[in-house]
């Protein structure tokens, strides 16, 4: 009777862990998607402000603007975005540990013939605007998924 106890016991964990990533994910994929939004509608400096300080730090908002004022409008307007893939990761290159989800996007602008790749990565911010910590579980810690990391090819 334990053993079957153990095994069901061993079966529901792994359900929830299977569980945790996509609502991870799905949140963050909302916060991107938000933040996209703003980016279409050509409002850079307000794009910039919805992202994370660790972001704003890196890159001041002039920068940020004239960046994208020169890389989006001759793509003109998004006729479409398809998700690619996203993941789940607490690592990134040249980045604080912390929670992130990479989010890739098929993008088809109408002034341009190929699709473009938009690569978008919110991270987990607490209210202090500080990376959650990676020891804390992103599923049970307050915070919002702001976005740390953009490009597009």
């Amino acid at each position: 009777m334990k053993i079957r106890h153990l095994f069901f016991s061993c079966l529901l964990l792994i359900a929830l862990a299977a569980e945790a990533a996509p609502t991870v994910e799905l949140a963050a994929r909302e916060s991107a998607d938000k933040w996209l939004k703003i980016v279409d509608k050509g409002e850079y400096g307000e794009a910039w402000a919805w992202c994370a300080p660790f972001f704003r730090v890196q890159i001041p908002r002039e920068e940020f603007v004239s960046a994208l004022t020169q890389v989006r409008p001759p793509l003109e307007t998004v006729e479409s975005r398809e998700l690619v893939r996203l993941f789940y990761t607490t690592t990134l290159p040249n980045a604080p540990d912390a929670h992130y989800v990479v989010i890739q996007y098929k993008t088809k602008f109408s002034g341009r013939v190929e699709p473009a790749f938009e690569l978008v990565t919110p991270m987990l911010i607490n209210s202090e605007g500080d990376p959650v910590g990676v020891s804390e579980d992103p599923l049970t810690t307050s915070g919002e998924w702001q976005v740390s990391g953009y490009y597009i090819q």
